[in-house]
């Protein structure tokens, strides 16, 4: 039976072993047909996506995105030269694709993969992958602005829930309609739903990720507010706490810092 690809390890923040890196790294050897590599090279990308924060591996980030990107691309590849029918490879490598290679610098690519998965649900049978694939069409929505588009696809999506335990799965639905709440200026009901749901999924996507997670909201709720200046105080205490993602909170705290006015703080982020 083949090993199970690490589709949550995007967003359990941050989630990696050298465990899993091996194993990962043992079954792109040792695949004796194209299917099984393509399997093993979207698992490995998946696996090696918070590598770098973890210490699980000692390259660095920019290492590891560029090797993710060439598995992966090799991935679409072999889906391409298999079986015209097997959809359900395409599928894989291309959301396999959107997920390792997750962050702006792969908007453009992004686009193009979506599209082509919102084509293939024609011909998909298979109820996960189905479902991956229109979580892929909802953000696609929310990237070009399109609120209304965005909740078609939200409704598409749960109508293709029923009977599907996944929690992370329903989790996404709650956050969505938090996002919209957020987009549409409904500010308290968007924090409300956030924390709501986040607080009662932590188990499924991981405390440190669902508390951050919170922040964010918060910190987005008070800057739509202005007043970034009440949440200071939190997003440099999460810095400190948090050295595996504190690059990213470096960058809101100086942030929060300039539009507060206090730009001297600020530029001293930057220039340490």
């Amino acid at each position: 039976m083949a090993k199970s690809l690490p589709w949550a390890t995007i967003e359990t923040l941050p989630s990696a072993s050298g465990e899993e890196l091996a194993a990962w790294e043992q079954l792109v050897d040792s695949a004796g047909d194209p299917e099984a590599r393509l399997h093993a090279l979207v698992g490995r990308a998946l696996a090696t996506y918070w590598a770098a924060q973890t210490g699980a591996s000692p390259d660095s980030w920019d290492t590891l995105a560029q090797r993710r990107a060439t598995d992966v691309s090799e991935a679409v590849e072999l889906a391409r030269r298999g079986p015209r029918h097997r959809v359900d490879l395409l599928a894989t490598a291309l959301l396999g694709r959107l997920a390792a290679t997750w962050g702006p610098d792969a908007a453009t690519g992004r686009v193009r993969d979506v599209e082509e998965l919102g084509e293939l649900l024609e011909v998909l049978d298979d109820t996960e992958l189905r479902l991956r694939a229109r979580e892929w069409l909802v953000l696609g929505r929310f990237d070009a602005g399109d609120l209304a588009g965005a909740r078609r696809e939200i409704a598409h999506f749960v109508g293709e829930l029923s009977g599907t335990r996944e929690p992370l799965f329903h989790r996404r639905v709650a956050l969505w309609h938090a996002n919209l709440a957020m987009l549409e200026g409904r500010f308290d009901e968007a924090v409300r739903l956030n924390q709501s749901t986040i607080s009662h999924t932590a188990d499924s996507a991981g405390a440190p990720f669902s508390f951050q997670n919170v922040a964010i909201t918060v910190a987005v709720e008070r800057y739509f507010r202005r007043r970034l200046d009440e949440v200071i105080d939190t997003i440099a205490s999460i810095r400190a706490s948090s050295p595996r993602v504190g690059a990213n909170w470096e960058v809101g705290l100086a942030f929060a810092l300039a539009e507060s006015g206090q730009l001297d703080e600020a530029r001293d982020i930057f220039d340490a």
